[in-house]
Order: structure tokens, then sequence, then C-alpha cells
């Protein structure tokens, strides 16, 4: 193993461009790709065969860096029994959730493919010659909500102060909510865009990230990857670190060729409005009358 960081990504359309104000095209996740896929970093992606070569020609326009294109044919075949646990745990679950307009709460097939980010970092440490993976979403960044300036990108990203297997990065300062809370409110600690392993440990990482996943299912809970990454950092420490960072600011915030931003480097969450207290409190009283007239037809036996 060399020195650096395999980034390792995926692209499997899952039709969100019918989404509503979330919606994304494909188009759009290619633009997205093209703005980073510049980085001078080996690169593994994982795609559909239809996908394949359009990705593996676009990144070899940006980058002379070695890049592989692992064409999958349908997903579903990294681990189908996990994908059906999610689909009955999300069916029964969606009544009772605090957002169930939110994706990760009412579309099992896209909190599978958060899932499989996992599945896809273990295949390609038997891939990269490096000695570290980066996972980094296909469309990170979102066209430029931090680095504006796509020229940052013209460069190799690495880092040499990473002190445990797994560096996960986080938005706020760790605390002891307990994790069925943040499951219902959807808070987000842990950034799922971007986090770094050990190639070496990623076979152990997907192991805790499924062990994480049904311990949430098991409860009746369903969720995309961002909880599952901070139960896993509670669950062992002494293999997994989280660092401060804003939004997609980690490539920047964690790289030996740039100076360290100065002050805290975790995201700046304003106060809430008058506005968005109102749209709080009335999402809070739809729930708790949901949850009233269920809970007063349940009398203890």
């Amino acid at each position: 193993m060399k020195d650096g960081i395999t980034l390792v990504t995926a692209f499997f359309p899952i039709g969100r461009g019918q989404w509503g104000q979330s919606a994304r095209t494909n188009d759009q996740y290619m633009y997205y790709f093209s703005r980073w896929a510049k980085l001078q970093n080996d690169l593994i992606v994982f795609t559909t065969p239809m996908l394949a070569e359009r990705i593996c020609s676009l990144r070899q326009t940006l980058s002379p860096s070695s890049t592989r294109v692992i064409a999958i044919e349908d997903p579903r075949e990294f681990d189908p029994d996990m994908l059906d646990l999610m689909e009955q745990t999300g069916k029964a679950y969606l009544p009772y959730a605090f957002y169930p307009e939110k994706a990760e709460f009412n579309n099992a097939l896209y909190d599978y493919i958060m899932y499989c980010k996992f599945s896809c970092l273990e295949r390609a440490a038997t891939l990269a010659s490096t000695e570290r993976l980066a996972w980094i979403d296909f469309g990170f960044d979102h066209g430029g909500t931090f680095y504006q300036d796509e020229s940052f990108f013209e460069s190799t990203w690495s880092y040499s102060g990473f002190k445990k297997p797994v560096s996960l990065f986080s938005l706020r300062e760790l605390d002891d909510r307990p994790i069925f809370q943040l499951l219902q409110t959807s808070d987000t600690y842990i950034q799922g865009d971007c986090f770094a392993c050990k190639t070496s440990f990623a076979s152990q990482l997907k192991q805790d990230a499924t062990q994480q996943y049904l311990h949430i299912l098991n409860c009746g809970y369903i969720d995309d990857d961002q909880v599952v990454l901070l139960m896993c950092l509670r669950n062992d420490p002494e293999h997994y670190e989280a660092l401060p960072s804003d939004w997609f600011s980690q490539l920047l915030d964690y790289n030996d060729a740039q100076q360290p931003r100065k002050g805290t480097l975790y995201t700046d969450i304003p106060a809430p409005g008058f506005a968005d207290r109102m749209r709080w409190r009335k999402s809070c009283i739809r729930y708790l009358s949901q949850e009233f007239k269920r809970l007063s037809r349940q009398v203890p036996q």
C-alpha cells in the first residue's frame, strides 16, 4: 500500500428527478460530479452499465489519475435481505414518523442506496493501492455549496493527521442525546457525504454499519446513513473519530496542502426565526395529536 487516499463513489439513479422540492435530475448529478472529479486522487466509481462509459469518459477528460468504473447491473444485489427488511420496516414506521414527507422515512430504496456505500467501500478495498479510502458522494458539494471556485479541485486531497481507522466529520459538537430522539427529529451530527477509513478497515466498517442498521430497523425505525455513522462512533470510539467540519468543507479543513481555517469549524446553526418556530410548533401539534389518538385506542391490558 502507498500513501494517499483513493476516492470511492457511486451513482445509482432512483428517480430523484421526481422528488418535488428536493428533486435532482441525472444531468444535475453529472454536473455536480464534473466539478469535484477534477481531484487528482485515484477514483473508484460504482454505477449502472448504462452510465459506466459516460462517467468514465467524463472523468478521463478532467483528471489524469487512475479511474476504475465498476458496472453493477442492479444495486439490489449488494444485500437483498437488507432491502427487504428496510421496505417492510419503512411501511410500518411511516404512520409514526415525525417527518413522513422526508425521503429517509418514506423511501426505503433511498435508505438502501445510502447503506450500499459501505458495500462499495468494502469492494473498493480489494482494488485500491492506497492506505486510505474516502467515501465521497457523487453529488458532493451540490455544484458549489462550499467550493464556489471549482479550481480548488485541481489538486490532490491528502491528509496525514487522521488518527483512527475511521475519520468522520461532525457538523456540531457531539453530545449524549438518545439515538431514538435523533431518529425522530432528523437532527444531523455526522456528515454522510464524505468520510475516510483505512483500506484495511473497510470490511470492518461494513460490518459495523450493517450491525447498526439492523439495530434501528429491529427497533422499528428507518433512516439513511448519518445516524448510523454516529452509532458506529459511539459504539467503538477506539476506532472511530469525529472531526469538526462545516457542510462539505472537510477537503479544505483536513488537507496537508491547505492552511487551516481560523475559528470554529462546526456549522454555525442560526437561531430559528419566528416563522421557523411556528412551523415547528405546528408539526409538533400535528404529531402529538396523531400520537394521542393512537395511544388512546391502545389501552394496556
